[in-house]
């Protein structure tokens, strides 16, 4: 008998291992029925079983005669969760919820096991923990989403009760996602003193420095608890929150007159004033704190310089050679002869002569200009008659010969016409105006004081300045506008000026747009990545005006063969 039910035990366990399952159930319950406490059989059963419900009883029959089956263990506990979505899809939660638990119980290093029950619950606390233990089991970025969210959850039903353990929960949150502001802001309000609340948001800043919404909370903040120093009295502490608020940002102006108000140290308040007014020198409250400490900024209306201000700069009147405009300059030469018949290479003797002559050159005729008055200066025009062979003419002078008088003797060198254009030379002063209005330069820079600057130099050399504060706006900007040139800044938040440059690059309507880089940085690999992102030329900082509007200016030249403006 025990030799019978030992091959049909192994009979079925190869049928099952073949998935030939009807037959190893027809072979395996014989022995179940027989031998009711073989966990092998049961184990067996249960991997040939036609369904969930019964593969979940096989296990558990397993678990009941041996609790140390670790396979039979690990199997249940994964039908389980299985059976839990299935309940819980038919509506069933409260079966569902106990397949999950059951789950957990058996295998709680099984992080699947705790999502399926924080599914299901309707207990808020076992879903946070339930979370919380499949998280510490594998904290997978979806699993991380899931626990931030019931923290949030949570804190927001307690916070009316118990602030204390919103508190902790928004700063457990807080960890899991530092950039979220919605967990700061709910950790300020919930902050009982200006004081606490600033401590708040310079954690905030701590845990994610770069976080550009983070920094302008950290200066609202500051503003707030400065605010409220100074109604309690303590000027001193104020004036330390608004250096705080500087060192946050350089460019914040009420910040900087924050300082000057508050400050004991005249020096530094007046340093502070002569900051605010380079940020903006058209506020009233900065022109009148200039005029409180006696600086008195210039108005170039007030200074006319004199009629002859460049007077010993110029030529005299007579530094030019005068000429007599009734007569011809030409005369002296016989235009009615090819001038540069000289220059025409001998034939050689060698040389088989031509079977068809080339026609003789004909000669031109001088036509004297009309008289024009001695005191009207006149423009000569020199035509020259075509060469009888091809030459290579020198190099065209940078200015036009000056004719002096008559060649020293024959064989003194023709006096070359001078070019119909000159080759244009590199720029070293603004562009002129396009031909449609004033060319246009879009200034891309995250600090004021850096717009303000560029902007006033290039308006005063003639061009239209379009300023932005940081990379999205600028891109955004550049839907409404195309500039000529564009001065991009590098170290940016929210797209640094490489991102920007690739941007303009890959648009069609913006990419011939030559763009000047500016750095703060001098070392060989940024000027290559700023080429390599499509920049036409880099600036180092700090800059002077003339480096600027040259670059400016050389970027503004159309490209060989375009049509300027």
């Amino acid at each position: 008998m025990a030799t019978a039910l030992s091959q049909l035990l192994r009979d079925g366990i190869a049928a099952a291992q073949a998935k030939e399952f009807e037959r190893a159930r027809a072979l395996l319950q014989p022995v179940t029925n027989a031998l009711p406490n073989d966990a092998l059989a049961w184990f067996w059963l249960a991997i040939a079983s036609p369904s969930a419900d019964a593969a979940i009883a096989c296990l558990r029959r397993v678990l009941a005669i041996d609790a140390s089956h670790s396979a039979a263990r690990a199997a249940l506990a994964r039908l389980l969760v299985t059976q839990a979505g299935t309940a819980a899809a038919a509506g069933n939660r409260k079966e569902a919820r106990a397949c999950a638990s059951e789950a957990t119980q058996l295998a709680p290093e099984n992080d699947a096991a705790w999502l399926a029950l924080a599914a299901v619950t309707n207990d808020r606390a076992e879903r946070l923990d339930a979370v919380r233990r499949a998280f510490a089991i594998d904290p997978q970025p979806a699993t991380r989403a899931r626990l931030h969210q019931a923290l949030l959850h949570q804190a927001v039903m307690v916070a009316g009760a118990d602030r204390a353990d919103a508190r902790r929960l928004f700063h457990e949150a807080a960890g899991l996602d530092p950039t979220d502001m919605h967990v700061w802001q709910a950790l300020v309000q919930l902050s009982d003193t200006p004081s606490e609340a600033l401590d708040v948001v310079r954690e905030l800043v701590t845990a994610a420095p770069d976080h550009e919404p983070g920094r302008t909370f950290l200066k609202k903040a500051l503003a707030a608890d400065a605010g409220s120093l100074e109604a309690a009295g303590n000027t001193e502490g104020a004036a330390e929150r608004w250096r705080e608020a500087t060192r946050v940002d350089a460019g914040d102006l009420e910040a900087w007159l924050g300082v000057a108000r508050l400050t004991g140290d005249e020096e530094e308040a007046r340093r502070a004033i002569l900051t605010a007014y380079e940020i903006d020198a058209d506020n009233e409250r900065v022109l009148q704190a200039m005029k409180d400490i006696g600086e008195t900024p210039l108005d170039p209306a007030a200074f006319q310089p004199p009629p002859d201000a460049f007077a010993n700069l110029e030529q005299p009147a007579d530094a030019f050679v005068p000429f007599d405009a009734a007569s011809d300059p030409f005369a002296q030469f016989d235009l009615s002869a090819d001038p540069f018949q000289r220059f025409a290479p001998a034939p050689a003797e060698s040389e088989a002569p031509c079977d068809v002559a080339p026609p003789a050159a004909q000669p031109v005729e001088a036509v004297p200009p009309p008289p024009v008055p001695a005191d009207e200066p006149r423009e000569v025009l020199a035509v020259a008659p075509a060469p009888a062979a091809p030459i290579v003419a020198p190099p065209p002078p940078t200015a036009p010969p000056v004719l002096a008088g008559p060649p020293a003797s024959e064989e003194a060198e023709p006096v070359a016409p001078p070019p119909t254009a000159p080759p244009r030379a590199a720029a070293q002063v603004p562009s002129p105006p396009a031909a449609n209005g004033r060319r246009t330069v879009m200034v891309v820079d995250d600090s004021p004081t850096i717009r303000k600057i560029l902007g006033l130099t290039l308006e005063r050399a003639g061009y239209r300045v379009v300023a932005e504060p940081d990379g999205e706006s600028a891109v955004e900007r550049l839907t409404q506008v195309v500039p000529d040139v564009i001065l991009l800044d590098i170290a940016m938040p929210k797209l640094d000026g490489y991102e920007v440059c690739k941007r303009i690059r890959s648009d069609p309507r913006t990419a011939h747009v030559p763009v000047v880089m500016l750095s703060g940085k001098d070392a060989l690999f940024d000027k290559v990545k700023g080429h390599m992102a499509g920049a036409t030329e880099y600036l180092t900082k700090p800059f002077e005006p003339p480096a600027v509007l040259a670059a400016v200016s050389n970027a503004c030249q159309p490209a060989p063969g375009a049509v300027d403006g």
